[in-house]
């Protein structure tokens, strides 16, 4: 499985090259001192710390794939069929195969969301969590992970070749996440499903496969609410989600069948 591959977002439109400040131009920031001597030190730190984060971040994904592949408790099949239900199977039967898209967006809900029957902890993530031989590292990763739910951001500002502001739909809550190809792909006002992790102090991005035009938050917020209200679940939103990732499985399906209707 191509875990490591870089992954291309489903938008349609130009990529913006990031503006380059040379050593000794003033810095951007408008302190009048040249670049070399104010925030250059401070920008390559910054790129240095979280490219490590997400080595290190990658390393943790290895070893999640390692287990799922390994284990003789998951049964792949019920799995799946649990997570895209029967309309995505049938489409994706049509069509005879899994695009790398599908399949990434299956192994990152298998890693981080599934739960077995009376676990309060993700299968696969509380299974690494109890590996000895983790780094601090890898343990802090582990760690915000199971924090975070997979939820909805609409992409509010970007900062070519560093990163993006992102506001998440149902809480309102509004983050910075250090991805450079995030920002290199994504598009303002654009909604992404996602997961944000923080680790060393930076937000990271997880399972950005799926993107959607912003007006489709309402569609969005429908589809989640209403299976939030099937649940009567009496806890904050981000806490169901992160109880019911699999929702978004079956989500996508609705929502492609809007946006063709909308472009037909």
């Amino acid at each position: 499985r191509k875990i490591f591959s870089k992954v291309n977002m489903n938008f349609s439109y130009l990529i913006k090259q990031k503006q380059k400040y040379g050593r000794n131009d003033l810095c951007p920031c408008g302190s009048g001192k040249k670049y070399k001597k104010c925030c250059l030190i401070h920008d390559d730190l910054e790129e240095a710390l979280v490219a490590e984060w997400k080595k290190i971040d990658s390393a943790v994904i290895k070893k999640a794939m390692d287990f799922t592949d390994n284990s003789d408790i998951l049964d792949t099949k019920l799995l799946i069929e649990h997570y895209w239900g029967e309309k995505r199977l049938d489409s994706i039967r049509e069509k005879g195969a899994v695009d790398g898209t599908a399949e990434l967006e299956f192994n990152e809900w298998l890693m981080n969301d599934y739960y077995k029957m009376g676990e309060d902890i993700p299968f696969v993530l509380g299974r690494l969590l109890a590996d000895e031989t983790l780094s601090d590292q890898e343990k802090s990763i582990i760690e915000a992970r199971i924090k975070a739910p997979l939820t909805v951001w609409l992409i509010t500002y970007i900062v070519k070749g560093r990163g993006a502001l992102i506001r998440n739909i149902f809480d309102h809550q509004e983050i910075f996440v250090h991805d450079k190809l995030f920002s290199e792909s994504a598009k303002d006002g654009y909604l992404v499903c996602s997961r944000a992790f923080n680790v060393g102090g930076y937000n990271l991005l997880s399972g950005a496969y799926q993107a959607y035009p912003g007006p489709f938050s309402q569609d969005i917020r429908k589809a989640v609410m209403e299976e939030y209200a099937k649940c009567k679940n009496t806890e904050k939103i981000n806490v169901f989600l992160r109880q019911h990732g699999y929702i978004f499985g079956r989500l996508w399906t609705k929502l492609k069948d809007n946006l063709d209707k909308e472009k037909s």
